[in-house]
């Protein structure tokens, strides 16, 4: 039985892979607006701005992040990271952790800049639960990202 599940995942994979890249193409100037506010938090930092990239899935948001960036992208389906790689010549420093929105418990309090998640929240079991854990992680000082359309 356990098989099946692991086709699931696989099968599952492949299809957000294709999917969110034809997604991509077709919202590309919406996310290059969107993601373009994380620039100015990126700049003139010391360290790297930290990112959360809840349901990563391919990693197509990868291409939106800012240089000098640490994205840590959570997903349920660790088959999803095979397809998560940042351009070779970019600075970005990813981490792939399998997790949950609604337990990111690996993620220590007030650790991080930013929380992204497209296209995911609507499928969490606890979208109150999920919340709560985006403001845990979340340093005292940051702002919110939320385009609704």
């Amino acid at each position: 039985f356990s098989w099946i599940i692991s086709v699931y995942k696989i099968g599952f994979s492949i299809f957000i892979y294709v999917f969110s890249r034809i997604h991509s193409q077709a919202f590309n100037r919406q996310k290059q607006e969107l993601f373009s506010c994380l620039q100015p938090l990126a700049s003139n930092r010391r360290d790297s701005l930290k990112i959360v990239e809840i349901g990563a899935g391919s990693g197509i948001n990868l291409q939106y992040y800012p240089e000098n960036s640490h994205i840590i992208c959570l997903d349920p389906n660790p088959y999803m990271f095979k397809f998560i790689e940042p351009n070779p010549d970019s600075l970005l420093q990813v981490e792939h952790m399998v997790g949950y929105a609604e337990n990111m418990q690996k993620i220590a309090d007030n650790s991080v800049d930013v929380v992204v998640s497209t296209l995911v929240l609507c499928s969490v079991s606890d979208l109150d639960k999920s919340l709560a854990e985006v403001k845990r992680i979340l340093k005292p000082v940051w702002c919110s990202l939320l385009k609704i359309s």
